[in-house]
């Protein structure tokens, strides 16, 4: 549900976590747009799904990576 999906992404960011989401369909970035949970999840963190195998998966790696270096220089 939309309720748990809030909780849990406030407790990890609560927590200085972050949260990512790969090879997601338009559909259901659609489905995920029409609620506040985008806003929570952040459009950087979301990782549309390409034809190619793998790609999607990579793209979230890097930015996890960049990520945890950023979150290192504080």
């Amino acid at each position: 549900s939309v309720e748990f999906a809030e909780k849990y992404l406030s407790k990890l960011h609560a927590s200085g976590n972050q949260f990512m989401l790969c090879n997601v369909s338009d559909s259901v970035l659609k489905q995920i747009k029409a609620t506040e949970v985008y806003d929570l999840i952040g459009e950087e963190n979301i990782f549309l799904s390409n034809p190619i195998i793998g790609v999607s998966l990579e793209e979230a790696w890097q930015a996890a990576e960049e990520w945890i270096a950023e979150q290192q220089e504080r």
